[in-house]
């Protein structure tokens, strides 16, 4: 697993943050695909790469650029939680419960 990125922030930044674009389709049973196009100005360049596939929660490898306030961000993700006690993806019942005690 590998977790990388370079960032180059903007010193003239303005609380700007549109999101122009998002796809997000399943690919899986628990899989799914997400593509984002946006602009934040917060950045002039914001390079990330995280090649995790499991291990926490909605795991999965993620590629994401911006070079002046656009951005591009596309990631592979699972829909279940990392169950951190035992090591595994938490089973259905496990994220009900989860859930409940949110609620």
């Amino acid at each position: 697993m590998l977790k990388f990125s370079i960032v180059v922030k903007n010193p003239w930044a303005k609380d700007v943050d549109a999101k122009a674009y998002n796809f997000d389709k399943a690919i899986s049973k628990n899989k799914r695909f997400e593509a984002e196009h946006s602009y934040c100005g917060y950045f002039l360049l914001y390079f990330a790469l995280d090649t995790s596939w499991r291990g926490e929660s909605h795991a999965g490898p993620e590629l994401e650029l911006c070079v002046f306030g656009y951005t591009a961000r596309y990631k592979i993700y699972d829909i279940r939680h990392w169950n951190y006690t035992y090591g595994r993806w938490m089973t259905e019942q496990e994220q009900r419960h989860e859930y409940d005690s949110y609620v």
